[in-house]
């Protein structure tokens, strides 16, 4: 009987997840990253999902060992978009990674001192990963409109024409 009422609990919990992932044209599931969890790296203060919302938004959600698999696009989104008003969120999964933290910290400070416009968020314990249905050990680029609606999402190293999309869906949304 105890069997059976966990697969029963097992699958509600499962469902209930299921759910919430994020999904191209969709505002993203709710999503809290402060205390334990993580939060800005730079403030120690809460960054909320509604912190996507009210201005274009390009959201990078990166394994710290993958850190440089998509410099390419941060370059261009940064030479493209300089004087345009948008946010850019650097979130760190800092469970994916080997590194310790002190060698994450300095990879950060440096990422922000080299990119004015990059807010570096911390996420700890893969909070946004299992709410959003993010890929494991991966770099993903999602950029939301300013209604805070997923307009762009792609996982992994973007080719030229993945990054040329995502340059044109910006234009649009800008």
């Amino acid at each position: 009987m105890k069997k059976i009422a966990l697969i029963i609990f097992l699958g509600f919990i499962n469902n209930a997840f299921a759910q919430e992932l994020l999904e191209l044209g969709k505002e993203a599931p709710f999503a809290q990253l402060s205390e334990e969890n993580g939060g800005f790296f730079k403030t120690k203060e809460a960054w909320k999902t509604k912190d996507i919302v009210g201005e274009p938004t390009v959201v990078m959600y990166i394994d710290p060992d993958n850190e440089k698999d998509n410099v390419h696009v941060e370059e261009k989104i940064k030479e493209t978009f300089k004087d345009s008003k948008m946010r850019i969120f650097g979130i760190a999964n800092l469970e994916a990674t080997k590194l310790p933290f002190f060698a994450v910290k300095m990879k950060l400070k440096k990422r922000e001192r080299d990119n004015e416009s990059l807010k570096i968020v911390l996420d700890k314990n893969k909070v946004i990963q299992t709410l959003w249905g993010l890929s494991e050990d991966m770099y993903h680029v999602l950029f939301f409109d300013k209604k805070g609606i997923l307009q762009f999402m792609k996982h992994g190293v973007l080719n030229q024409e993945e990054l040329e999309t995502l340059i044109n869906v910006i234009k649009k949304n800008i």
